[in-house]
């Protein structure tokens, strides 16, 4: 993957980095990733996720009683960009950014309204 080679380019020991991309959802992300925690003995893994979706990836490993370093990327908002009223006209590309946003907002929802079979 080329987020590991990045990392390890930038000085990270190859054995140190699980990158999992066999699960559907994040439940079975975190599922996926807790025997590979405790092989290991890591008590506070860094989790690299979208900025949007961080706050959810967190909740799970909470629910589970993991407590991560959260590194969030792929932010949606232009840094030392001045809001102008320009940024609330409609546009295309704010459906996308409105349907992510529904979806992790009703992902931590249903973490908070329903029981998480582990």
């Amino acid at each position: 993957a080329v987020v590991k080679r990045v990392a390890v380019s930038l000085g990270l020991s190859p054995d140190r980095i699980f990158i999992e991309g066999d699960s559907l959802n994040t439940t079975q992300s975190v599922r996926m990733m807790l025997p590979i925690l405790q092989r290991q003995g890591w008590k506070q893994p860094i989790v690299v996720t979208s900025a949007t979706h961080m706050p959810r990836a967190v909740q799970i490993f909470k629910l589970v009683g993991v407590e991560v370093q959260s590194w969030p990327c792929d932010f949606r908002s232009p840094r030392g960009k001045a809001v102008t009223y320009v940024d609330f006209l409609p546009r295309a590309e704010a459906l996308e950014t409105i349907a992510i946003l529904i979806r992790e907002a009703l992902g931590l929802l249903s973490l908070r309204t329903a029981y998480v079979n582990w």
